[in-house]
This record gives C-alpha cells, structure tokens and sequence, in this order.
C-alpha cells in the first residue's frame, strides 16, 4: 500500500509594504509607519502631529467608507483608513519618532510642492485651452448667435407653391399671417372658445419672444468677452449724480484744465487719490 504524501507547508508570505504618497520608505520603516506619514501628508496645509492624533483616537465608525486612494479630494477626517482602516497608532510619542526618524517634514513640503504642480498644470488646462481662452468663448458664442440668426430669418414655402398636394396652410384663417414668412418667429397657435357642441376652434399667430431675446442675449455676452459692452444705464446714472456733487473749487488748476480739456472729473481726482496713496 503506497505511503500517504505529506502536505508541504505553505510558506509565510510577507505583509505587502505600502506605497508612500511622497518620497520612498527607508529602512525599518514599517506598514503602520508608512500609513500614518500617509495620513499626515493627506492632511494639507496646516497638519500637524496633534492634529492627526485627533483623528486616530476618535470613536471609528462601525462602517467606515472603503479606502479612495486619494487624499487631496477628501477632508482631514476621512484620510484614516485611506491606506489603513485601523489606526497605525494613537501614542503621540510614537507619531514624534516617526515624523522625526522618517524625515515627515521634507516629504510633507515635497508632497505640498508636487501638488501645487499639479493644481498648476490643471489651471493652465482649463484656462489655456478651449473655451478657457477668451477667443475660443467669443467664437463658440458667434457660432451659436449665427445659428439664432438663421432660425430667426427662416422662411417657410408660400402657401399654394409646394409640391405636396396635403400641404394645408396653417395660418389661412388668420388675414395678413406673418407666419408664413418667418414661422420661428410667428408660431401657430390654437385656442378654443366656448365648450361642448357650442366650442369653436380660432387659429392664432403666436409671437415666439423668446428666440429673439435669447439672440440678444447672446450678441450681450459676445460684447462682453470682445470688450465692446458700454456701461449700464445703472452705472451712468451713479457717475453723473457723483458728478454733480463734485465740489470743483477744491480742484487744483491743473486738475480744472484736464477737465477743461475733456477728461473725466472723476478719473481726475481718482487719480489724485490713488498717487497720494503711493
């Protein structure tokens, strides 16, 4: 009879070290010193060791969030449990010595750096690309205005000049339509008048304000983003009642012959103002 083989033994598999945020792990440093340089770093401008002993002695939640792998869209007290659902430690004494031994301040102002990169090249993607440079914005707008514009001066085919024999006119009980000429701009409509046997059907023309106030809306904004809006009426208004209460003897005589000249009174003494400040 052939002898039983003896299972092998399995090998013990060694824990997987963690990856550091910033920086490599040096040597000794364990998992729950890696998690907790994790944690610190995670905690942005203004961390600091206390701060984060705060958060690791606080009660856990029965059901924490599972880890994001992400400590920069997160607030200080989500980052325990990114890396480890249990706390590394909760001895300040141990935070101090492995802040200290690991270099966390250099890696917490390399990790800073390297984020602030990142918001950069981020900002400079959305504001020096597309619809983030100005002309690309008044190109989109013209675009869509021409698009306004053409569905605005939009003709229908008269009445009587199809070549579809169903063709029905709309609009043939209303004398004198428009609507045949630019039937985005002058919609039928129906209404009825009176109810049950007695109820009678009236075909209206409905003026579509709408388009064209979305249209200049649209050439306001163009205006706008091109640098060719005028003040509001709002503000001229304020600048001529400030005007008005100018007390112009208190004016040097240069200042009254720039104004003689044409210049703003306003922009005049602004300006005084602002050099005396320097």
């Amino acid at each position: 009879m052939p002898k039983a083989k003896t299972p092998t033994p399995k090998k013990a598999t060694k824990p997987q070290r963690l990856e550091l945020l910033s920086g490599r792990p040096l040597e000794g440093e364990s998992n729950p010193a890696i998690s907790a340089c994790n944690d610190f770093l995670g905690m942005g401008i203004g961390r600091s060791l206390g701060g984060l002993l705060r958060i690791y002695i606080a009660p856990r939640p029965k059901n924490p969030p599972k880890p994001t792998g992400t400590h920069r869209e997160t607030d200080s007290s989500a980052f325990v449990g990114v890396v480890s659902r249990v706390p590394p430690t909760q001895s300040l004494d141990t935070l101090k010595e492995w802040s200290t031994k690991y270099g966390w301040g250099e890696r917490a102002a390399l990790f800073d750096l390297a984020w602030e990169e990142e918001k950069e090249a981020r900002r400079r993607a959305v504001f020096e690309d597309g619809y983030g440079l100005d002309f690309e914005r008044a190109q989109g707008l013209k675009d869509l205005a021409a698009l306004l514009k053409a569905q605005i001066f939009e003709t229908s085919t008269p009445y009587g000049q199809s070549d579809d024999e169903d063709d029905e006119d709309p609009f043939c009980s209303i004398p004198g339509s428009r609507a045949r000429q630019y039937h985005n701009v002058w919609v039928a409509d129906v209404k009825s008048i009176g109810s049950g046997e007695f109820a009678e059907r009236v075909d209206l023309e409905k003026f579509n304000g709408a388009i064209l106030s979305e249209y200049r809306a649209l050439l306001t904004e163009i205006a706008q983003e091109t640098g060719g809006r005028r003040p509001s009426a709002q503000v001229e208004a304020f600048l001529k009642s400030v005007q008005k209460r100018l007390d112009y003897t208190r004016m040097s005589p240069a200042q009254i012959e720039r104004v003689s000249r044409g210049e703003h009174p306003i922009v005049v003494l602004l300006e005084q103002f602002l050099l005396s400040d320097n």
